[in-house]
Order: C-alpha cells, then sequence, then structure tokens
C-alpha cells in the first residue's frame, strides 16, 4: 500500500487549521490524535531515533493543547508571521531544489562561520524567490480561481494585510 510519508502532517495541519477557525466537530480530535500518532510512527519508521520522536511529541502536545484555547493563537495572527505563511507553500516546494543546490556548492572543508553565512544567504534567497512565486503565480492564480467559480474572497478568514 502507498503511503506518502508527510501525509499525515499535513492531514494533521489541516485539522489544525480547521479547528482553530473555529469550525471544530467531534470527530476532528480523534481523527488529530491518530494523525499525531501516524505523524510519530512515520517519524520513528524513516529515522528510527526516540530523541526525534520525543521533540515531535513535544511540538504537537503543546500545539494540541493551545487548540483547545483559541484565544491563545491569536499570536500567529502577527503580520510577520501571517506574511510568511502566506509564502510558506512557495518556500516548501523550493527548498529542496534550490537550497539543496546552494548547499552543496560549498566545499566540505569551509569553516563553520562560513558554512553559517551560506545558510543565511541561501535562506535570504529562498525567501525573495517564494515571495516572487507567490505574488507573481500564487496571487495571480487566486484570482483567476476565484473569477472562475464566483467566489469574492480567499479561503482563510485571517484578514491580515501582507
Amino acid at each position: 500500500m502507498y503511503f506518502p510519508e508527510y501525509l499525515p502532517y499535513f492531514a494533521a495541519g489541516a485539522i489544525f487549521f480547521d479547528i482553530w477557525q473555529g469550525r471544530e466537530q467531534r470527530w476532528r480530535w480523534p481523527a488529530l490524535a491518530i494523525l499525531v500518532a501516524l505523524c510519530m510512527r512515520e517519524y520513528y519508521a524513516s529515522h528510527g531515533s526516540y530523541v526525534g520522536l520525543m521533540m515531535l511529541t513535544a511540538t504537537f502536545v503543546p500545539f494540541v493543547l493551545l487548540c483547545r484555547a483559541p484565544r491563545t493563537l491569536r499570536v500567529l495572527e502577527c503580520t510577520p508571521l501571517v506574511w510568511l505563511g502566506r509564502r510558506s507553500y512557495s518556500l516548501y516546494l523550493l527548498h529542496q531544489n534550490i537550497g539543496v543546490a546552494l548547499i552543496s556548492l560549498a566545499a566540505a572543508g569551509l569553516s563553520l562561520g562560513t558554512h553559517v553565512l551560506i545558510n543565511g544567504a541561501e535562506t535570504q534567497i529562498l525567501v525573495v524567490v517564494s515571495h516572487l512565486v507567490y505574488e507573481l503565480v500564487e496571487r495571480r492564480t487566486d484570482g483567476l480561481a476565484r473569477w472562475m467559480t464566483g467566489r469574492r474572497t480567499g479561503s482563510t478568514t485571517v484578514q491580515t494585510s501582507a
């Protein structure tokens, strides 16, 4: 059976978003618990590390608890995080190809400081390119999709300016 490695993470993110938007239903919390368990199982199966599994648990558990008190999640609505979040899909798509290519250009014998500078520059390049992809591709196709379907607003209710 084909089971994509990151599918539970995407599904958990979608359920977290629904809960955060106030679209909580009885089935979402049990589904979220199952997805978190699948994420942990997948992480352990692919990495074989209890340390990583504990780190994943330490990330998921507080986030689940925060979702139970939505007012505490308002910090995620701050302008810089919303701006970055809107560009996160482009970052996700580009980081492997561009990021790994740039990092692999660095020679193995370089100092730690040089590697830190290279990683910092690579991150800045990725953010700029992701911003361009968001502005020139994503926003235009979203507008086209809204025009074609007759929708007037975007799919999210977060209205912070980007």
